[in-house]
Formats: C-alpha cells, structure tokens, sequence
C-alpha cells in the first residue's frame, strides 16, 4: 500500500507541474532530471525519513511494472538518502498547522491557478487554519452553517452550537478568530460561490459553510477528514486527521507555554476538574478563546525570533 501511495503523490506531482504525459510508460517518466526536481521540491516539506519512503515506494512500482530493470538510479538515489527516521522528531503543532492554512490561502490569492483550483485551495486552507485556532469535533465542524452555527452577532463572527448538537451536551459559543474574519468573509462572498459547478445556484447567507467542488453539497465530516489528512501529509510530513487538531492544541501549549496549559480544557469544550475549581467559568466563551488565540500568536512570533 506504501508503495502505491508513493507512486500516486508522484503522479500527482507531475499533473501539478504539467509534466504528466499519458502517452508515457513509467519508466519514461522517471527520469533523472524529474526525480531531481521532485526531491528538490518535497524535500521542502517533508522528513528525510519521509522523502526516502517517496523514493523506495516509487522505485518499487516501476520496477513492478516494468517487465524489464529499469530506473536503477534510483537505487543510487536511494543510497544518498536517510533510511532511517530522524532521532527526536518535532511534533506537529498548532502553530505549523495554523501557517500552513494560511499559506494556501495566501497562494490561492496569487492568481497564478484558475478559479475552481483556486476557491478549492482557499477553501482547504481556511478549513485548517480555522481548525487550528478552534479545533472542533468533526460533527460540528462540517456542520458550520451560514445564519445558524456561523453567523455575526453584534458585528462580530461566532460559532454556535446549541448543547444537543454537541458530543458532551454542552452549549458552544466561541469568536471566529480575528484574523480569520477577514478571510472568512472574502471565502463567503467569492471562493464558496466559485466553488459549485455551473448551473448549481448557493446561498450567499445560508447553507452549509464547506461545500463540495464536485456537486455543489456540503461536504461530509469523512471527507473533510480524509482532504485535510492527504493535505497535511503531503506538506508536513505527517496526516493530521481532526482528532489531531483536538490533540495539537494542548500539546503545542505544554511544549512552548506551560503555564497556560489550563487553556486547553476549555477550548476543546472539556468538563473536568476545571469546572468544580471555577476555571472553566472564568474562561468560558470569548475569554478562553481569545486567550488561546493570543497564546498562539505569542509562541508563533517567539519560533519565528
């Protein structure tokens, strides 16, 4: 299975650098100047350890269909690489998950891709820019809905869940984070528009907030799931399904800020010993959130320094 996906996000590089020519064999399209330009690219993002899986994986296909040996370079290649993973590898935290986001969308902006590619990419990045500063469970993050569970309130963006639409029954209430307002609104007024297929009209102020490229309907908790897990794999070495948003968040605050690690329990709409301690009333709603979201920003600029 390795092997296959390593074959697949090859070929999907070549499609993203308009290098993919059906009329070629595999062989035909391993060459040393692409495998040079692939390694040169991935290597940006990825682990060592990872890019040497990309290798492997991509010479045992072409080996595999290919009658004849073909492609033996990239055993050479293979041999210059790390095998091995790197020791101690950084976790993936909050912070990397929330530039990520913002960097596709920023990309998405450029106005290089046209404008399905665009909307699709500005969409995906919201979604893991907002789940990085307010990591829902994934029923109630597919759920978002224009007027009803995301909506402006006093001139202000907020996300809200009655406590029966909730996993642990409790009401949510929480800001969109500042700094997503502005995107979210350009995604609502233009990307989410241009995201549906000719003929297919959406409600600029209501239905769902992630809607599907291909149909125009609101995307399903499983594929949202399985689209950000194939994005962040592909670009930080490591698929983060949204459970791991949940998990981010905490661990992100234990490694670079110790001392608000209380903040966690009330961002994931966790009960505990914070409510008997009063905690969690003291930093329900908008204070807990925004609490985190400058936490955030504080270990975002000190990893930059």
């Amino acid at each position: 299975t390795w092997a296959i996906e390593s074959y697949g996000q090859w070929l999907g590089w070549l499609e993203r650098c308009g290098q993919l020519n059906p009329s070629e064999t595999p062989d035909q399209r391993v060459t040393r100047d692409r495998v040079r330009q692939y390694l040169d690219d991935i290597t940006q993002d990825l682990a060592p350890s990872t890019v040497a899986s990309r290798v492997r994986g991509l010479w045992r296909m072409t080996d595999v269909m290919v009658p004849a040996p073909s492609c033996t370079f990239l055993k050479e290649v293979l041999e210059r690489l790390p095998t091995s993973p790197s020791p101690g590898p950084r976790a993936v935290g909050t912070h990397d998950l929330l530039d990520l986001g913002l960097r596709l969308m920023a990309e998405a902006e450029k106005g290089d891709a046209e404008a399905k590619a665009a909307a699709l990419a500005y969409r995906d990045g919201l979604m893991i820019a907002l789940l990085s500063l307010t990591p829902l469970r994934r029923r109630n993050f597919a759920g978002l809905t224009l007027g009803q569970s995301i909506l402006q309130v006093d001139g202000t963006w907020r996300i809200q869940f009655a406590g029966v639409e909730t996993k642990t029954k409790r009401r949510i209430d929480m800001p969109v984070p500042r700094m997503l307002c502005e995107p979210l609104e350009h995604y609502i007024s233009h990307h989410r528009i241009g995201l549906a297929p000719s003929g297919v009209v959406v409600p600029r102020h209501s239905g769902a907030l992630w809607l599907s490229a291909k149909t125009g309907n609101p995307l399903a908790g499983h594929t949202i799931n399985l689209t950000i897990g194939h994005i962040t794999e592909e670009q930080l070495g490591e698929r983060i399904n949204l459970q791991k948003f949940r998990k981010a968040a905490p661990t992100t605050l234990a490694i670079h800020a110790p001392d608000c690690i209380k903040l966690g329990t009330p961002v994931l709409g966790h009960a505990g010993e914070q409510l008997t301690n009063g905690w969690y009333n003291m930093a329900d709603g908008v204070r807990a959130a925004e609490r985190w979201q400058t936490t955030l920003a504080d270990i975002r600029e000190e990893l930059r320094s």
